[in-house]
């Protein structure tokens, strides 16, 4: 929990609240729940950005590796057929 934050809510509810004709323990009461829910509030909203991120840093990795995987298939296609043609090469000077 943000201390700052949570005592700005808390102050600002009160200065909006304090028209209204509630006494101060009614008055400090509302305030204190309602700048827990905000806090609350910034709390969910940070954990789905968390997610968000490791969503997308999940993403990025598969991505990542799924190019790796293709590069090292190319690779692997390239060092078969050079394999190849030096056979062909060794087949074709020995006859």
């Amino acid at each position: 929990m943000n201390f700052n934050r949570f005592i700005r809510n808390f102050l600002g509810l009160r200065e909006a609240l304090q028209t209204q004709n509630f006494s101060s323990k009614e008055l400090n009461d509302l305030c204190m729940q309602g700048a827990i829910k905000y806090e609350k509030l910034y709390l969910q909203e940070l954990q789905i950005n968390l997610e968000q991120a490791k969503l997308s840093l999940e993403n990025a990795q598969l991505k990542a590796k799924l190019e790796i995987d293709a590069i090292n298939a190319k690779h692997q296609l390239e060092a078969t057929e050079a394999q190849m043609l030096n056979t062909l090469i060794r087949c074709e000077s020995t006859c």
